[in-house]
């Protein structure tokens, strides 16, 4: 009985260090660098819209056939405008294509972010160096960690102590918006992202003060 009791207290000793080590492999320290990652970053919340000119504003022509290879951006573009995240303010353009004559400026409208759509809207800068870039980024909701399933031993790679992490995680607190059919069918990611659970595996990087995200070490 003595030894059982001492056989738990050991193990119980060796757990509490382990979980006070901000540099152990443990869930509890994963789901802390995965809830930084997601705090900091909002993702998988967002969706990159510089595919949509932004930061805004957007111009588009009045009429379909001027589109030509925008007719997807146009879309959504249109459908941000539907919802209230962008307001429209008329304007002109030059048409598509050559003409020798002098060309007749098309109706347009120019988009911008309305008050909502800043709420939403953010820039996010990832990676660093050569491969620096900024994200112009509509978000829509907060993710959350469900559950820590599984790591691997940590191991070095590239000068670096890391880690495979795989988790569970859902999107939280959705606006409002993300349930308008057009906001669906024109942002598919959306949809998706707010479809029950979702399991991922990221690289986590051991640093000077503990386990963070491999996104978020690039930096």
């Amino acid at each position: 009985m003595q030894a059982g009791k001492f056989a738990a207290s050991a193990l119980a000793a060796i757990c509490l260090t382990a979980c006070a080590d901000p540099k152990a492999a443990s869930k509890a320290n994963f789901k802390k660098a995965l809830d930084a990652y997601f705090d900091q970053t909002r993702a998988p919340a967002c969706i990159d819209l510089r595919s949509l000119d932004a930061p805004f504003p957007a111009t588009l022509p009045d009429q379909r056939n001027e589109l030509g290879d925008s007719l997807n951006n146009a879309v959504q573009i249109l459908a941000m405008a539907s919802v209230g995240l962008l307001t429209g303010s008329p304007t002109t353009i030059a048409p598509r294509g050559f003409t020798l004559d002098k060309p007749t400026p098309v109706a347009a409208t120019r988009y911008d972010l309305s008050e909502l759509g800043k709420k939403y809207y953010q820039d996010r800068v990832i990676g660093g160096g050569l491969g620096k870039m900024t994200l112009h980024q509509l978000c829509f909701g907060t993710p959350k960690v469900v559950a820590i399933d599984s790591y691997t031993e940590p191991a070095d790679s590239m000068g670096y102590r890391i880690s495979k992490v795989s988790y569970r995680y859902t999107i939280q607190g959705a606006a409002q918006w993300t349930q308008d059919a057009s906001i669906q069918k024109a942002f598919p990611a959306i949809a998706k992202q707010l479809a029950g659970e979702h399991t991922e595996t990221d690289i986590f990087v051991l640093t000077s003060e503990g386990w963070q995200h491999q996104r978020l070490s690039a930096r």
